[in-house]
């Protein structure tokens, strides 16, 4: 004799087969779920794998533009120091005066801006209320403005002297966000470059007449160059150096200077090439303070004096 060895139906229960098919569902179910999950778990490896990449790219590119800004600058140096001739037959790169030039290596591109240090106002010179009219035009808190007046006309009298600018940080009050400068929130949500003390002030500044390839509108302004004509300027010497000819024609000649000057900034923003030989959209901008000293048979020589990794440029790529 034989036994059913199945179970039966219990009263009430839903039938075997139908018991069977929602056993067999939620086993889809899980299965689906733990597709899902390990979809998850595939799809954030792979994120991070891209990120990764994406970091060493942006790695290698900053490295590569940095050399290649250094390498700029270096040769710029060289020019400036020891005089350029151009190849036979090789198109002049560099002229005497000249504030802007476009290296092409290899490896990238890099434009380099020759910028006098008198674009700048000079600290140990100009007067409180120079000072304290550049701090407010930017966008400095009005008490803190006036404290750092103060402190540097407190510094200045007591008859100490500053080496370089970053001798700044001496001073109490002055802190990374003030020498550096950053980024403002306006109130529509837009961000907007807030200069740094470092960008408008030189041992080298002037205090009646600066520079006009070089000094910010907020500089121009304090030395006299009503605010339509600062920016006027600005928008012309994106496009071209200024001459003392469009100084006079503007009428600011007796207010802006255009030329040679004791101590200036080698700035370069450089660009890497990609594999297919085009211009990365990434940059890096160096810069270095040469400064003209006078050697013992009288002449004056070039020398590097520091070197800058966290410069910015306002200039448009040529």
């Amino acid at each position: 004799m034989f036994h059913n060895c199945s179970t039966p139906n219990r009263p009430g229960s839903p039938p075997r087969h139908l018991r069977q098919r929602r056993e067999t569902g939620v086993a889809l179910i899980m299965v689906l779920w733990l597709t899902a999950a390990l979809g998850v778990i595939a799809y954030s490896v792979a994120e991070t794998a891209r990120s990764e990449v994406r970091r060493a790219e942006n790695t290698l590119d900053a490295t590569r533009a940095g050399f290649l800004a250094r390498a700029a600058i270096e040769r710029t140096y060289g020019w400036l120091r020891y005089g350029y001739q151009p190849l036979p037959g090789q198109i002049p790169l560099y002229e005497f005066g000249q504030q802007r030039i476009l290296h092409r290596f290899p490896g990238g591109d890099v434009w380099v801006e020759i910028l006098p240090e008198s674009g700048k106002l000079n600290v140990l010179q100009a007067t409180p209320d120079q000072m304290l009219a550049l701090f407010l035009r930017l966008r400095m808190d009005p008490a803190v403005a006036g404290s750092l007046v103060q402190t540097i006309s407190t510094f200045r009298a007591s008859g100490a002297s500053l080496r370089q600018i970053e001798d700044l940080f001496l001073l109490p009050g002055i802190n990374t966000s003030l020498f550096f400068g950053g980024l403002d929130r306006l109130p529509g949500g837009a961000l907007v470059e807030r200069p740094g003390l470092r960008d408008v002030l030189s041992l080298y500044g002037g205090t009646t007449m600066v520079d006009a390839n070089s000094a910010r509108p907020e500089v121009m302004e304090v030395v006299g160059v009503p605010p339509p004509a600062a920016a006027a300027v600005v928008a012309l010497r994106q496009r071209v150096q200024l001459q003392f000819a469009d100084l006079e024609r503007l009428g600011l000649a007796k207010l802006l200077r255009a030329g040679p000057d004791q101590a200036y900034v080698i700035r370069a923003t450089a660009r890497p090439r990609t594999a297919s030989g085009q211009l990365s959209d990434f940059r890096r901008t160096m810069s270095a303070l040469v400064l003209n000293e006078q050697s013992f048979n009288n002449y004056f020589i070039p020398q590097i004096k520091r070197w800058d990794e966290s410069s910015v440029s306002e200039t448009p790529w040529p």
